[in-house]
């Protein structure tokens, strides 16, 4: 299943994601279900399962520390790097096709080269396999001609109710370009660089400042952008995402910030903390999230505020943390079968996950790391999330 089939139509028209001028900052009636949590496609790009790459550079990181499992590991290994080259040789065939448009699993997160490349990241790195994977996208940022003008390289189709392809682009961190963002920075800062990445950088942390919308309470961003909005000069208003780490304004800031370390742009670093600040200022501003996992809930944004207040030493954003841990831990119920239900907004229904994004063993992680009297530093499961 794509990634991105969930989207509603819009038109150059009249999108969806475009309200009137001179309104309230919008907010998102029913926001789109994120996809981290499904199968990844079939073929050269999917997997087993969804998660697994960025889920094996902890798993990667563990071993070195603590020794053992060299022989799961480096067949893990041989795995992914198969997986890469299924994926380069599949970015071979859409340009040999003249397709302009890049899947969203290409790249994202969760199924594609950026979970591959914060494996290679992770500590033994891989810089042979690490290049690989920075290299394609650096190379992607470069704009295109694409539906009659000009468009950012990373931009993607979906398909329409009319049977047409529209071309949008997302800035979310699980499955849009603050991923890439954020791994080409971390990569940056660690000394793993290859040509044009100083300017890719560069290239989408602006892209991103030009689309943070401002309310009353600070900076956001929107889910998806069409391309007609893209064109539009100035940028029309948008509607806002709930505050998840998945698509919304606490994955993208942390992306920002990352970034803005990496070349030294307290521009954007200082719009970072104050999107996240945004998130707590406003009244409504955990509405859409629907239960307490990381994906899109609670714990999620809890986490993700912690990064970025720890990094920016800001000691009432820890304290917002602390304040939606406290919910957290208020989520828990023991009548059920984890302790916490999460929602599936594709069958409309409660489950019982017990797994990283979703389920419970995101939401005891992330309890951990933030009850554990003895750290010192950031969690290193952190990795998986693409915060650090």
């Amino acid at each position: 299943m794509s990634v991105i089939s969930w989207a509603p139509p819009c038109s150059s028209a009249s999108s969806p994601w475009t309200t009137p001028s001179g309104g309230r900052r919008p907010t998102t009636s029913s926001p789109p279900p994120c996809t981290c949590c499904r199968p990844a496609p079939s073929g050269p790009e999917g997997g087993s399962s969804p998660a697994s790459s960025a889920w094996a550079s902890r798993s990667k990181q563990a071993a070195n520390q603590h020794g053992g499992y060299r022989n799961a590991l480096s067949r893990l290994d041989t795995l992914l790097r198969d997986r890469l080259a299924g994926h380069l040789a599949a970015e071979r065939n859409r340009t040999a096709r003249e397709d302009s448009a890049i899947p969203v699993e290409y790249f994202d997160l969760i199924s594609g080269l950026t979970g591959l490349g914060r494996y290679f990241l992770a500590e033994p790195a891989s810089p042979d396999a690490l290049g690989d994977v920075l290299r394609p996208l650096v190379a992607m940022t470069e704009p295109v001609q694409a539906a009659g003008g000009r468009l950012p390289g990373w931009y993607s189709t979906l398909p329409s109710a009319e049977g047409s392809r529209l071309h949008v682009l997302t800035p979310g961190l699980a499955h849009g370009i603050s991923g890439p963002l954020a791994l080409l920075s971390l990569a940056w800062t660690r000394g793993h660089r290859v040509p044009g990445q100083d300017a890719a950088i560069r290239r989408i942390a602006n892209w991103l400042m030009s689309w943070a919308a401002e309310d009353e309470a600070g900076p956001y961003w929107p889910s998806l952008i069409s391309a007609a909005e893209e064109r539009s000069d100035p940028r029309p208003p948008v509607r806002a995402h709930r505050a998840s780490w998945c698509y919304g304004a606490p994955g993208v800031a942390r992306a920002l910030q990352l970034a803005g370390r990496a070349v030294g742009e307290e521009r954007w670093t200082r719009c970072a903390v104050d999107a996240v600040h945004a998130v707590h200022r406003r009244s409504d501003g955990l509405d859409g999230l629907t239960d307490a996992g990381l994906c899109h809930g609670l714990a999620g944004l809890a986490q993700a505020t912690a990064c970025v207040a720890a990094e920016a030493a800001d000691s009432l954003l820890l304290r917002e943390a602390e304040r939606v841990f406290r919910r957290v831990c208020d989520a828990y119920d023991p009548a059920t079968t984890f302790g916490y239900r999460a929602y599936d907004p594709v069958r409309r229904q409660r489950t019982d996950p017990p797994g990283l994004l979703e389920g419970a063993c995101g939401i005891a992680l992330a309890l951990h790391a933030h009850l554990d009297p003895a750290r010192r530093r950031r969690p290193a499961w952190e990795a998986v999330l693409l915060l650090s």
